[in-house]
């Protein structure tokens, strides 16, 4: 149960890419009911955090042709199960191996930032949300599914 319980924290291996694309299934019901709240128009620039398996990404550019979804991970497992879950799309998406305690991405870069079952590994929370906050736009939203 520990080994799972790790995986499903920071994805590592072969059982770790396992777990993140089973994250794709398993996640997709409250993902996908979050992601309806989510207000998105034309050219939108969004950002997932802890991207997991990239299936959030997937829906999102599948069904929005005019924007941009990028998606962060710190498992570089998991950044290669959602680049590879999103290829078809890699001309309007990237997935980046970053901590979102430390982004490396430019100030107002994003309209919108997603994090869907992901929240509750960030550590310390208070720099995560001081990291979103700087790289978002002025007119910005923010939506996290716990």
């Amino acid at each position: 149960m520990k080994k799972f319980m790790e995986n499903c924290k920071k994805p590592r291996g072969l059982y770790g890419k396992i777990i993140a694309k089973m994250m794709n299934s398993g996640h997709k019901k409250v993902a996908s009911w979050g992601l309806s709240h989510l207000e998105i128009k034309d050219n939108d620039k969004i950002l997932d955090l802890g991207c997991g398996g990239g299936g959030n990404i997937y829906r999102l550019l599948k069904k929005y042709p005019h924007i941009r979804v990028d998606g962060v991970d710190y498992s570089p497992i998991s950044v290669e199960v959602s680049l590879d879950k999103v290829k078809k799309y890699k001309d309007r998406s990237n997935i980046f191996l970053e901590d979102v305690t430390k982004l490396s991405l430019n100030v107002e870069s994003y309209d919108s930032v997603y994090a869907s079952e992901t929240i509750y590994f960030w550590n310390p929370i208070e720099i995560a949300f001081s990291e979103i906050y700087r790289i978002l736009k002025n007119n910005w939203s923010i939506l996290n599914n716990l």
